[in-house]
């Protein structure tokens, strides 16, 4: 998704969720079909546990792709210090915040400069912001969508919901586990991680049209807005 204009990188925010959409409602349908009466039986339980790993690994992957692919969208702007957000600005001198702590003469060197941050382009990372851990819970994909000086609250509720019914499911299945999730929970899921997909979605959306990663513009709600 290395997309140079607004209108490129919407489309590759569909792309992106189109295809994992339609292969989690090819899911919800073989979970649908499950006889309610035969649950016990290996493949009623290979359905819904595979449904449950699969469906964490359209959230991770889905996640990680977009958000990387707005970090850099923002990148190509090249934008000055004093044009980005704050929260950009800091993930733009995380390097050298870091490199700082360890080297004192680039600290003196860096401090000396500091009136001329503003003027200078900005580097974002490339890598190390967007990073999932392999296990996207709730703390880090907040932690993500700080660090883009993205809007969290559309996502504050369902903390247990990922953390717990999610990743933890995902895991326990992962790792060997022989758990197996309850038919109307997994269909639960699916709905929900839809959702969530469908708002970071339109949310990614709308920042890049309105040019939120910009100093002084806040990111849009999307409460009531749909993918």
């Amino acid at each position: 998704m290395a997309a140079q204009t607004t209108e490129a990188f919407a489309d590759g925010l569909d792309q992106a969720f189109s295809w994992r959409r339609m292969e989690i409602e090819a899911m919800r349908t073989e979970v649908q079909r499950l006889n309610p009466d035969q649950l016990h039986r290996p493949y009623s339980r290979m359905i819904l546990r595979s449904s449950v790993a699969l469906l964490y690994a359209h959230w991770e992957g889905y996640s990680k792709q977009v958000l990387q692919a707005y970090l850099d969208y923002v990148a190509k702007r090249r934008l000055k210090y004093g044009e980005l957000r704050s929260e950009l600005v800091v993930t733009a001198m995380r390097p050298k915040l870091e490199r700082m702590v360890v080297d004192m003469e680039f600290a003196k060197s860096f401090l000396g400069d500091l009136s001329k941050l503003e003027s200078q382009r900005a580097q974002l990372p490339k890598r190390g912001v967007v990073d999932t851990g392999s296990n996207l819970r709730y703390k880090r994909f907040a932690g993500i969508l700080a660090a883009l000086g993205l809007d969290i609250a559309p996502f504050e509720t369902r903390q247990h919901l990922i953390d717990v019914r999610l990743c933890d499911a995902r895991n326990d299945i992962a790792h060997g586990g022989e758990s197996v999730p309850d038919p109307n929970g997994v269909l639960e899921l699916i709905t929900i991680v839809v959702e969530m997909m469908s708002e970071l979605s339109t949310q990614l959306s709308n920042a890049a049209a309105q040019s939120a990663y910009r100093a002084s513009v806040e990111p849009t709600r999307t409460d009531d807005q749909s993918h």
